[in-house]
């Protein structure tokens, strides 16, 4: 994968999203030594270079949330590391809206993306449950997001 499309996405979920977002959430979550970094977006922000390099379908009815794990090792010294990620989300009605993440691992980094469909003014509230490797307790992040398609 080219340095600069990586560089791209990593800057896009991480940095930039906080700027974008319709209304604040929290964007990362810290538990004991891990730090929990998430995001969510619609799918047509992305440039179509990291859209196709990561297979993810850009659309302004399609939304995207992504999840980095870091562990500090070392006082100020984080390290990604795997997790097991169990998702869910749902809207104001309560009908349940299906994500699938999948990991996504480039040199030392590890992510995971999900997507799933909206409606305009749609809000959507996730739930996520990630247990890092080794660790037998999750760490629960819940957030909710208004999603716009126009």
């Amino acid at each position: 994968m080219c340095k600069s499309i990586r560089n791209s996405l990593l800057v896009l979920l991480l940095i930039a999203l906080p700027a974008m977002a319709s209304s604040p959430i929290e964007y990362t979550k810290t538990s004991g030594d891990y730090v929990v970094h998430f995001s969510a977006m619609m799918t047509s922000e992305l440039s179509a270079e990291v859209a196709r390099a990561y297979q993810i379908q850009r659309s302004n009815q399609v939304a995207m949330i992504t999840v980095n794990v870091q562990h500090q090792q070392e006082p100020g010294e984080f390290h990604a590391v795997a997790a097991d990620i169990h998702s869910r989300a749902a809207n104001l009605t309560g009908q349940p809206r299906n994500i699938r993440l999948h990991q996504v691992s480039e040199g030392e980094s590890i992510y995971y993306v999900g997507t799933l469909p909206v409606a305009n003014e749609e809000i959507i509230t996730f739930t996520l449950e990630i247990t890092p490797t080794h660790e037998t307790s999750p760490i629960t992040v819940r957030f909710k997001r208004t999603f716009y398609t126009s």
